[in-house]
């Protein structure tokens, strides 16, 4: 009887797997993956031991802990009592919560307040303020602040202001996206991210508007022109489902023609596709995408938002979101 040859003969072999990927349950699995772990501790890093026996650390007494948490010391919620190893440190709702440790700060949701380890203390994420006989121009409210706003806020913060129910049009939610560098007129709008993003705030039932202009140009019809058309499309309202689109034509503000509404949209790409070629040191080539515009001698449909602002003109229209 003949036996195969064995080409390889079995010997021993040693390899170190330095590298701890983590817990994976997946099907695909490589060196330094974990299939299963229980009781496992990084404790002597870079080793994987054993973690030590559970003790009791405290005795919670009281009022019901409704939510629990350890980062360094106990944190705990009993009552409306926040305590930190034992010690109450602060004034919280009562009831369940949501711990997400940043730093050196613990947040605590919903209450929106975060508590500074390092001494202990709780304070608010957000400011408020309170004021009383608010007056209204074109671009400004006034409002008589109690306690100097310069030491709860600083420029470029977003605020929300409530209260004002006097002043049609307060107390309304509305997303604006832009103002986008390149026309969004035309075919072009299914691939923008300036009407996906108006599209994503309708979706969640916001009203929405988006704004364009002409790549590589100053804004100043936009800085002209955009709160009077937001008031006017805010007052206008719009359907479910529905985008403001609005575009701002490549001229100046002198030969600005006007502004033409109900605009379609062009069935058409403004942005044809367009490569630039470069022969890179090594002989190899790269093709750089480069949008060509249409111009004011294309033929364009009318009633287009592309025939508006090739003409001179902004251009105002709705676009409809194809998933409502």
């Amino acid at each position: 009887m003949k036996l195969p040859n064995m080409r390889y003969t079995e010997g021993a072999a040693k390899r170190e797997v330095v590298a701890l990927r983590g817990l994976n349950y997946g099907d695909s699995l490589q060196d330094g993956d974990l299939v299963s772990c229980e009781n496992l501790s990084a404790r002597r890093y870079p080793y994987l031991s054993t973690r030590r026996p559970r003790a009791r650390q405290t005795a919670q007494s009281g009022p019901t802990t409704t939510a629990l948490t350890a980062w360094g010391k106990l944190v705990a919620v009993q009552g409306t009592e926040l305590t930190y190893d034992g010690k109450k440190v602060g004034e919280v709702t009562a009831g369940e919560k949501q711990f997400a440790v940043v730093n050196t700060k613990l947040v605590i949701w919903p209450d929106k307040v975060y508590l500074d380890l390092t001494n202990q203390s709780v304070k608010p994420l957000g400011a408020k303020a309170q004021g009383t006989g608010g007056s209204f121009t074109a671009n400004t409210l006034t409002v008589a602040w109690e306690g100097d706003l310069t030491t709860l806020f600083r420029a470029g913060d977003c605020v929300t202001i409530s209260g004002c129910t006097a002043e049609k049009g307060n107390n309304l939610d509305v997303v604006l996206t832009g103002i986008n560098r390149g026309y969004n007129a035309g075919f072009d709008i299914a691939y923008s991210g300036t009407l996906g993003a108006a599209f994503e705030a309708v979706m969640n039932g916001v009203p929405a508007m988006a704004f364009s202009s002409t790549m590589n140009a100053p804004l100043h019809i936009a800085e002209k022109y955009l709160l009077s058309i937001m008031r006017e499309l805010m007052e206008a309202g719009q359907g479910r489902g529905e985008v403001w689109n609005v575009n701002f034509p490549a001229v100046a503000p002198e030969k600005l023609k006007g502004i033409l509404r109900e605009r379609t949209v062009a069935p058409l790409q403004f942005y044809s596709e367009d490569y630039r070629k470069t022969i890179l040191p090594d002989g190899a080539v790269a093709l750089t995408g480069q949008g060509s515009p249409l111009t004011e001698g294309d033929a364009v449909p009318a009633g287009t938002d592309v025939e508006a602002v090739l003409k001179g003109y902004i251009s105002i229209g709705k676009v409809k979101c194809a998933v409502m």
